[in-house]
């Protein structure tokens, strides 16, 4: 049973080094007065440094005490209490009965106390891997080397649900994780997936909104031979984020994405190995397109062979 914190006036402050930025500073190699914060200044590197205006700044987090040093009741070793020592515990144990918080000594106990003090904070979603964790408690620094590991991308719903087969239509991935921001500027890592039986390509333009938010333009669905649903004229694929080469989020129902108003030929075999092979792949694409063609109403009318002989020609790898 968890049991409320303590209330104390010491807080402690918990910060994570956010990465580093451009410094502004027309001038690097010259300091002006207030330039650099006071906080930033401190020589036993025993303050946080979190002002924005320095770029080597840290992260504080949004911490609470989350559990208090927990014992047991003197008359009932089962029930716990988080009261001091050898006090009074009235709320946890009944009356008068003290909270035993000290380890057992002689062979009279059979428990002690097994909770620990612990501090939960809130971590955003775009501070980067293998980070420091700095710990201030009443001027003592403690640094935990490399331990932070964003947690792997979660994709929990994409919009639209569908996009046209040829590309270009913009999609909005809701989830979790998918920071570090850095991992979505230039020459960053993070890349958004749109993965099939038949395909894999990348979504254009990918725009980092925020840890739960990303944006990107649909790739074209690629030349390759799909399972075509023949009623609704689709192929389904799955939208997948990377935020580095380890971390992707899973193929799930959340991630599903459509391809939509597929033409027939999609269904044709692709390969360009031999002039044979394309000519095999030609006569297929052809004959689907016109069948296409022709249930839509034709409505292309004497232009309707140039437009599958293009149409073709391309999907084949002729050009």
């Amino acid at each position: 049973t968890d049991h409320k914190p303590q209330t104390t006036n010491h807080r402690p402050q918990t910060t994570n080094p956010r990465p580093q930025t451009t410094n502004r500073n027309p001038h690097p190699t010259k300091q002006q007065v207030g330039e650099r914060p006071f906080e930033c200044q401190d020589p036993t590197r025993v303050v946080p440094c979190a002002s924005p205006s320095y770029p080597h700044r840290e992260t504080r987090l949004t911490c609470a005490i989350w559990k208090t040093p927990e014992g047991f009741c003197a008359n009932d070793w089962n029930r716990a209490c988080s009261c001091a020592d050898t006090e009074a515990c009235p709320l946890e144990c009944e009356g008068t009965t003290t909270c035993l918080n000290k380890p057992p000594t002689g062979t009279g106990h059979v428990v002690e106390a097994t909770v620990r003090p612990a501090i939960r904070c809130e971590v955003p979603g775009w501070l980067d891997t293998n980070s420091d964790l700095n710990v201030y408690w009443h001027g003592v620094k403690t640094t935990l080397s490399h331990w932070y590991a964003p947690s792997e991308p979660v994709v929990t719903k994409v919009e639209p649900s569908s996009t046209p087969y040829t590309g270009g239509g913009m999609l909005t991935i809701h989830g979790a994780n998918f920071g570090p921001e850095h991992a979505w500027e230039g020459g960053g890592k993070g890349a958004i997936i749109i993965e099939g039986k038949s395909m894999s390509g990348v979504c254009l333009a990918p725009r980092f909104v925020g840890p739960e938010m990303l944006v990107c333009k649909a790739a074209p669905l690629s030349a390759n031979q799909h399972e075509v649903d023949a009623t609704l004229m689709t192929v389904d694929v799955n939208v997948i984020v990377a935020t580095s080469p380890g971390k992707r989020s899973r193929v799930n129902s959340a991630g599903a994405l459509k391809f939509s108003s597929v033409p027939s030929y999609f269904t044709c075999k692709v390969s360009v190995a031999t002039q044979r092979d394309k000519n095999t792949c030609f006569t297929c694409c052809r004959s689907a397109c016109m069948v296409d063609e022709v249930a839509a109403g034709a409505t292309r009318g004497g232009a309707t062979f140039t437009h599958c002989d293009t149409a073709c020609y391309s999907y084949c790898g002729f050009t």
